[in-house]
């Protein structure tokens, strides 16, 4: 998906009423009145390039249109690329070869960059 695509997403999705959506790798700014996101980089950052292809990732439920995700449907081309394998399934492979997840070298949430900021932003 484009840059372009992905920040149209995120405004759709951050805006809905199914609660924030959370997220990796990216770090989303958003105000709760009016409902909406404020300001997206990757976690290091950095801008989403427009033009750069980036890869997301989620469930069957939301690909096929649960919850917000009808409308990011109308805003977005996404496709299914998968190729057969659930997202359950990549999980358990992933935790069986690693086996701890939450390391002091490598957590899973940094306190010095949190991935969902909420703001009084308007």
């Amino acid at each position: 998906m484009s840059g372009e695509d992905l920040k149209k997403l995120l405004q759709v999705i951050q805006a809905g009423s199914k609660g924030f959506y959370p997220t990796s790798g990216i770090r989303q700014v958003v105000s709760l009145n009016p409902r909406k996101l404020v300001n997206v980089t990757l976690i290091d950052g950095s801008e989403i390039e427009p033009h750069k292809m980036y890869k997301i990732v989620t469930n069957d439920f939301l690909f096929n249109r649960g919850d917000d995700f009808s409308k990011v449907a109308n805003a977005v081309h996404f496709k299914n690329v998968t190729k057969g394998s659930l997202i359950r399934d990549i999980l358990l492979r992933y935790v069986r070869q690693y086996k701890v997840l939450n390391t002091k070298e490598k957590p899973l949430i940094d306190k010095n960059f949190p991935r969902l900021v909420i703001s009084s932003f308007k």
